[in-house]
């Protein structure tokens, strides 16, 4: 069974996700960074980060 796994941006910021699935976690973060941030994060730093 799998666990859900969180997900968060800057800790000023009130984005928070919650999911089984990874990659759906890493494009949410992804444009959420972009779409609020204006900061480009690469899918594979995001997927490293969701992993630490």
């Amino acid at each position: 069974m799998k666990h859900p796994v969180k997900a968060t941006c800057r800790p000023e910021c009130p984005f928070r996700i919650e999911s089984e699935d990874r990659r759906y976690l890493v494009e949410s973060l992804v444009d959420h960074m972009w779409d609020a941030h204006r900061i480009a994060l690469d899918p594979t730093e995001a997927r490293e980060m969701l992993s630490a």
